[in-house]
């Protein structure tokens, strides 16, 4: 029955390496099993392999998790503030009209999503969120992206490319791009 499986969006949880070894066998017959159910990922999306999870943990016998919905957030929705999060996970666009409040349309005054990248490479130059915006997560995901850009070497060749043409190798470049 669906009320016996556990909740497993918008927090992570924790389970020991034993159960994990239980549950990940289960979970990739699962997912396969859903991936292959065209009527399920029409339904469920990208998060099907979510689902594919708490169905792996309850056929497992895994019955006694706890999820602590303080420790991840998800700008832009919930809290502005980066405080008491421990993890920011980007999952959602990022729209807003004019005056900084958050418009959840596709033709926002201001909008930033990661599936507009699917088949290309981002630009470094990415277009900052306009200064009214109050989202503190917003922002620290904004600034944490930039930096990662300006720290790969070649990204701009990436995106000239509109693909990585080399794997990066763990060094960060000498002097960043701005």
């Amino acid at each position: 029955h669906p009320s016996a499986l556990h909740r497993a969006g918008s927090s992570p949880m924790f389970m020991t390496m034993a159960d994990l070894k239980k549950v990940a066998p289960l979970w990739l017959a699962y997912g396969t099993l859903i991936h292959a159910d065209k009527d399920a990922v029409e339904v469920w999306g990208f998060v099907h392999e979510m689902y594919a999870f708490i169905i792996g943990m309850y056929h497992a016998g895994i019955h006694d998790v706890d999820l602590d919905m303080k420790i991840m957030s998800q700008p832009p929705y919930g809290p502005v503030h980066l405080e008491p999060f421990y993890l920011l996970h980007y999952t959602y666009a990022w729209e807003y009209d004019a005056q900084g409040n958050h418009d959840p349309r596709d033709d926002s005054f201001y909008r930033y999503d990661k599936r507009n990248y699917y088949e290309s490479i981002q630009p470094r130059k990415l277009a900052p969120p306009p200064n009214n915006i109050k989202n503190e997560q917003v922002w620290f995901l904004y600034d944490a992206f930039v930096e990662a850009m300006n720290a790969l070497p070649a990204w701009d060749s990436y995106e000239e490319a509109k693909a990585a043409s080399q794997l990066w190798n763990g060094v960060l470049a000498t002097s960043a791009a701005t």
